[in-house]
């Protein structure tokens, strides 16, 4: 449900031959009448109906990967979700709390409860006709008619032309090292470049598994986290930031920033030059997998907010509401700062994203660890990953253990310390909430930070994990 036709996925495939790890970028694209104004300071027309939709790229996304990378027949691929869009799923406790809030926010009917089953013919139909005919059918024709007719009767202004101009781009992936391996992610518009600009900074630490349980490691994750959200100010979906993006990707200048972080106190927000402008969205999903020549993938997806814009066509396609992550001018979603200007909305232009579907290799041992991870929540998503990397890498935790652990975060919509305090044992729950907050931190508690799914491959063993934060399990892969 969360990421069908009109979402969002971006990827990393770095090859075991050493070829660069290269990104296909489908972010969806503003429509070609929008403006940075379309929104007249109202959030709400930004989060719900038609002004919401982003011109879908995830089925042109899949078609480029395919024609790069595929093996299989194209209609091959969509045998699976054709089978549970026709036969049905089973309602689990998480779906059934987002179908409450769609029909709160939305519908304001009764939809699935746990355990019943929830189906979708006509998207059956539709992912049938794009297995058969290929993606223009997609963004041509009939289907393309249907989304149109859909956004545009509530209230949108996407255009057939928007539909048959788009195209998913592919990319060079950016990286850094991380105590001796190779980190790989991707480039604007995802998160990419403020996850490694923190991993930079947090590399200088040096933290080995006898800092796992200190509280003062928290309290510089945490300080790391503001600089390298400070920097996302800057940016946008533009070919023209070279000099800003090799700033964040730099070693040098995170050793600027690390000396700015003090053991013993936090400072005011403009210390960090934190001006970070973030909406909540729920709607994302990732996917991580391995291939028998031992190449990796990292796969993230999503319609944005829960059912993103709360529109479905009659075809069965669920619409995103990506707009919603663009800046808009007049509304401050953060405390203590102001909308950027960089990340306002322009025709054909991709919004920012928090998206960091990542890849990890040992600088020199390419048969030895390998790791794919990802993660789904909003600004939560890349403190989200940045833990789990430093469990693994820095504190020898296996995977399971790494995702499964207790995460702090610093909260962009809250302006708070976030602590998963459930997580971590009683004592140590205590204890790090006192040390914080008397050097300055206002703690709160959050009961997840993210979730994340993931895989290693190490010793020719396989292990995949899938957060337990989101009902996943230890061993959830497919061989």
């Amino acid at each position: 449900m969360l990421s069908q036709r009109g979402g969002f996925m971006l990827s990393v495939v770095p090859k075991n031959d050493g070829e660069a790890a290269k990104v296909i970028d489908f972010r969806e694209v503003a429509p070609l009448a929008a403006s940075k104004d379309m929104f007249h300071g109202n959030d709400s027309l930004a989060s719900w109906g038609g002004l919401a939709v982003g011109v879908p790229g995830e089925i042109r996304g899949y078609e480029l990967a395919h024609k790069k990378y595929g093996k299989l027949k194209w209609s091959e691929l969509f045998a699976p979700a054709i089978k549970i869009a026709r036969e049905g799923f089973s309602v689990t406790e998480h779906t059934e709390r987002s179908l409450k809030k769609l029909k709160e926010n939305v519908i304001g009917t009764e939809l699935g409860k746990e355990g019943e089953k929830m189906s979708n013919p006509a998207l059956a139909n539709t992912l049938q006709k794009i297995a058969d005919h290929g993606a223009d059918v997609f963004y041509m024709g009939p289907i393309a008619d249907s989304l149109v007719k859909a956004v545009r009767s509530a209230g949108g202004i996407l255009t057939k032309k928007d539909l048959k101009i788009y195209n998913a781009l592919e990319k060079e992936a950016i990286n850094s090292t991380y105590k001796g391996y190779r980190v790989i992610t991707t480039p604007l518009p995802s998160g990419g470049p403020v996850l490694i600009s923190l991993l930079n900074i947090l590399d200088g630490f040096k933290f080995s598994k006898e800092d796992r349980d200190k509280s003062l490691t928290y309290h510089y994750v945490i300080e790391a986290m503001k600089f390298a959200f400070g920097q996302r100010s800057l940016l946008e979906d533009s070919n023209n930031l070279t000099n800003i993006i090799q700033e964040m990707l730099s070693k040098k200048h995170a050793n600027l920033l690390r000396a700015k972080i003090s053991p013993n106190q936090t400072f005011p927000l403009s210390h960090y030059e934190l001006m970070v402008d973030q909406a909540a969205s729920h709607g994302t999903a990732h996917v991580s997998a391995i291939g028998p020549d031992g190449d990796l993938a990292a796969i993230t997806s999503t319609v944005n907010g829960h059912f993103g814009s709360g529109i479905m066509t009659k075809t069965g396609i669920l619409l995103n509401n990506e707009m919603l992550d663009f800046s808009i001018p007049g509304v401050q979603r953060v405390i203590g700062a102001g909308p950027p200007k960089a990340n306002f909305v322009a025709p054909g232009k991709r919004p920012l994203s928090n998206m960091v579907p990542t890849a990890v290799l040992h600088e020199e041992k390419r048969c030895w660890l390998r790791t794919s991870l990802g993660a789904s929540g909003s600004y939560h998503i890349i403190p989200a990953v940045a833990n789990t990397l430093i469990n693994i890498l820095s504190f020898n935790f296996p995977l399971s253990e790494a995702i499964e652990k207790g995460r702090v975060s610093y909260g962009l919509t809250s302006g708070k310390t976030e602590i998963e305090v459930e997580r971590f044992p009683l004592k140590k729950a205590k204890e790090l909430v006192q040390m914080l907050e008397n050097i300055g931190h206002n703690v709160t508690n959050h009961s997840s930070i993210a979730d994340v799914n993931g895989l290693s491959y190490f010793k020719e063993e396989i292990v995949a994990h899938g957060d337990s934060r989101r009902g996943g399990a230890q061993g959830s892969a497919q061989y």
